[in-house]
């Protein structure tokens, strides 16, 4: 014959089996109860320590690349805007313009009126380079641009990880740059 379970008035059972029977819970890993031990927290810690030492660099590396893919387009965007503004504020007295040449990894402003280079050449990031020869630009007193003939309306400046559009509005003579993805 089964034992008889009673209920005791605080809704619990009374018994040899009961809960309130008086007998202590057994630890948790006898019970069944999931449950993770110091080892094993010890070992996945330590893996996503390798993982990040792994990791880490890597990111900063890419991150140092994307910041001198950035600032080298950005050289090459202000020295269009200055070019055009040269050749803007200068057109009562220099009716040819500026010209921007790019080529390899250096820029240079000519000025067409005097026949002479505006300034020393400045230089793209270490590792970064124009595509295809380079980009010649030619700023008309007006603001206009235009493009050496051949070329695209466009300067891709590359490097080992990564390549940035110059691009340019011949009619305004307006510069931005972006990403290329």
């Amino acid at each position: 014959m089964a034992p008889q379970i009673r209920w005791t008035g605080r809704g619990r059972r009374a018994g040899p089996a009961g809960i309130g029977a008086g007998r202590r819970p057994a630890p948790l890993r006898q019970r069944g109860l999931p449950g993770v031990t110091l080892l094993e927290m010890l070992l996945v810690v330590g893996l996503l320590a390798l993982l990040a030492a792994v990791a880490l660099p890597r990111f900063a590396t890419s991150a140092t690349w994307a910041a001198q893919g950035d600032a080298s387009a950005r050289k090459v965007v202000a020295a269009m805007r200055l070019a055009r503004r040269m050749a803007v504020d200068h057109g009562a007295t220099n009716a040819t313009g500026y010209r921007v040449e790019c080529a390899g990894s250096t820029l240079r402003i000519f000025d067409l009126g005097a026949g002479a280079y505006y300034a020393t050449p400045t230089s793209l990031a270490d590792g970064w380079s124009f595509e295809n020869g380079g980009w010649t630009v030619v700023f008309d007193p007006y603001g206009g641009a235009q493009v050496q003939a051949g070329q695209p309306a466009y300067a891709a400046v590359s490097g080992n990880r990564g390549r940035w559009l110059v691009h340019l509005e011949p009619a305004t003579g307006y510069v931005w740059y972006e990403e290329s993805k």
